[in-house]
């Protein structure tokens, strides 16, 4: 009977374990990357678009001196491309900033004078 007892409670105590084991793991641990775009050139940027791994973030105008404050969920590890338009020229910028899901990113591009960019990478505020 005592055998019969302490078998029932380790299989009680195991299941629980299990149960447990699976809850925590099917939580998505995932954070959303915070990104920060800031127009310090004298042109109007039209057709302005971020994209990435499972992301893509699109704004129809950002006029100088303004920013963009935005998050977005980046499927694992993603570099991202920025994509934005001046008059009537195309510029592309690959690789504009690296993040993961986790770490809590904040990336903060800025797209400078001469339409270059500078990206600056903190994490946890």
């Amino acid at each position: 009977m005592k055998i019969m007892k302490f078998i029932l409670k380790a299989f009680g105590l195991f299941l629980l374990i299990i149960i447990s084991f699976i809850l925590l793991s099917s939580l998505d641990h995932s954070r959303p990357v915070q990104i920060k775009l800031i127009n310090s050139s004298t042109n109007v940027l039209s057709n302005v678009q971020i994209e990435g791994n499972g992301f893509d973030a699109e704004f129809p105008e950002l006029n100088p001196a303004s920013f963009l404050s935005f998050h977005v969920h980046p499927k694992g590890e993603s570099g991202a491309k920025l994509t934005f338009m001046t008059d009537d020229k195309k510029h592309e910028k690959d690789d504009v900033g690296y993040m993961e899901p986790s770490f809590g990113y904040y990336l903060t591009i800025t797209i400078q004078s001469n339409l270059e960019t500078k990206t600056e990478v903190e994490f946890d505020r």
